[in-house]
């Protein structure tokens, strides 16, 4: 070794983080080709509640993206509760009442602050720029 040291960043553990890397722990779970409505909404239980501790654990230096992310879930996850895990049913009704809301959730790079935020304080992967 030549003496030079290279920082090696701490993972935040507070409970901000941890839902933070739930969530991306959770998107990176195998989708079965068909779930069953109980499967999904036992998924979007999971996803609700790390949504949930994300919001009342948001750090102050937070970009607003993340309550944007936050916002947004919480609808996505009451209109998968609504259309009783029916994953098709529940964007249909997106799509009808808030199509903006179907689009921000479709695009890649919507709470990209948010995904660099995660990166940055609590470790989670960014996404891939793809080939």
């Amino acid at each position: 070794m030549d003496g030079t040291t290279v920082p090696v960043k701490s993972i935040d553990d507070t409970p901000f983080c941890e839902a933070a890397r739930g969530l991306e722990a959770l998107g990176r779970e195998p989708a079965p080709a068909e779930r069953s409505a109980p499967q999904v909404l036992a998924q979007n239980e999971r996803l609700a509640g790390f949504i949930e501790v994300l919001a009342a654990n948001r750090p102050q230096d937070a970009p607003d993206a993340v309550d944007a992310l936050v916002a947004d879930y919480r609808v996505l996850s009451a209109a998968i509760v609504d259309a009783n895990g029916d994953i098709e049913a529940a964007f249909a009704v997106l799509d009808a009442e808030d199509p903006e809301l179907s689009i921000r959730l479709g695009l890649p790079d919507s709470y990209h602050d948010a995904v660099v935020f995660f990166a940055d304080r609590c470790g989670t992967a960014l996404p891939s720029a793809g080939p």
